[in-house]
């Protein structure tokens, strides 16, 4: 009948009021609330419902948050492709991704993420669990922590931290070793150790610089995005005076592919402390006298068959002049033209 009437909620925020059957308005004024408290976002204030005579029809129910009593939590999930637990540039965000909440009551809710992986929800104050559902075929970084508990404060937001999440569909792993090259091909021969506390610097296709230290047998390991791939041996963390083989390759360039591990060059190092060089010269002995004398030229493009200390062979030729040199570890070594 467009009849105003005001009643008062109870001790227990209960309200009721008689009215002749038909539609009823209703609106909660929430001047009398609370000082900043905000209508939940799935309730509805102000609503219209009909009456129905003779039995009394519920409203829906208005939920407030008050921020003298609540706050918020949040955090993102996110595609970590280089594993270390970081969001960096170019690692997205994971949407659609459900988060349980168990709030300082016991009572759970499920929120979503949205696009950018992130995702909020309001809670009492409190200790608070976070339990992100794995996104299906990825792994949790061994750096995240999930489930987590965290303890909400009033009228403030409190993050969780980031849950970062390997996918093998977009992410792999580079590999190589760094060792001691005392002959200086640039193979990994018997004998020849790995170098341990060596700094590589790995570049990914996001841009992203992560560094790795070889382990106890100069191996290395980094999780990176698929795409290329930059690898460079900090070389001031070598022994002093190592110098790069040859043969090897150092900045290198690689192209990492999803789901497993693509290996660089290995990168061998020959360590002044741990070798030296042979040399000689191969010639024509015109007068057999076993010098070589003026006018006798060295004989070029002899093979020279060289087994280090070691017992690792290699072969060199001798150069236009007929010399020749090769890098070996120090020890008896047996030269055989």
């Amino acid at each position: 009948n467009g009849v105003l009437q005001i009643v008062t909620t109870d001790a227990n925020g209960n309200w009721i009021a008689t009215v002749p059957a038909g539609s009823t308005s209703i609106d909660v004024d929430e001047s009398t609330l609370p000082a900043g408290a905000v209508l939940s976002t799935v309730d509805s204030d102000p609503e219209t419902i009909t009456a129905m005579a003779g039995v009394d029809t519920s409203s829906t129910n208005d939920g407030y948050t008050d921020p003298l009593t609540s706050g918020t939590v949040s955090g993102v999930v996110f595609d970590d492709q280089n594993g270390n637990g970081i969001q960096d540039a170019g690692e997205p965000g994971l949407a659609n991704v459900d988060v349980e909440i168990t709030d300082s009551n016991g009572n759970v809710q499920t929120v979503p993420t949205d696009a950018n992986g992130e995702w909020t929800a309001t809670v009492p104050v409190g200790s608070t669990d976070v339990d992100v559902i794995d996104p299906i075929g990825s792994t949790l970084t061994t750096v995240g922590s999930d489930p987590e508990t965290v303890s909400a404060e009033a009228g403030m937001d409190t993050t969780s931290t980031e849950d970062g999440f390997s996918n093998p569909s977009t992410t792999g792993s580079v590999s190589g070793v760094v060792f001691n090259d005392p002959n200086g091909n640039g193979i990994q021969d018997a004998g020849e150790p790995g170098i341990a506390g060596v700094t590589v610097e790995v570049t990914d296709a996001n841009g992203v610089l992560q560094i790795v230290t070889t382990d106890a047998n100069g191996n290395w390991i980094a999780t990176v995005p698929a795409g290329s791939t930059s690898i460079d041996v900090d070389e001031s963390t070598l022994p002093a005076g190592a110098v790069l083989s040859t043969v090897d390759s150092d900045p290198e360039t690689i192209t990492a592919m999803a789901g497993v591990d693509t290996p660089s060059t290995n990168d061998g190092y020959t360590d002044p402390l741990t070798s030296g060089t042979v040399s000689g010269v191969v010639f024509d002995d015109q007068n057999g006298n076993g010098i070589q004398d003026a006018g006798e030229p060295g004989l070029a493009n002899v093979d020279v068959e060289i087994t280090d200390s070691n017992g690792n062979v290699q072969t060199v030729p001798t150069d236009a002049n007929g010399e020749w040199t090769a890098t070996v570890p120090v020890g008896s070594t047996d030269v055989d033209v």
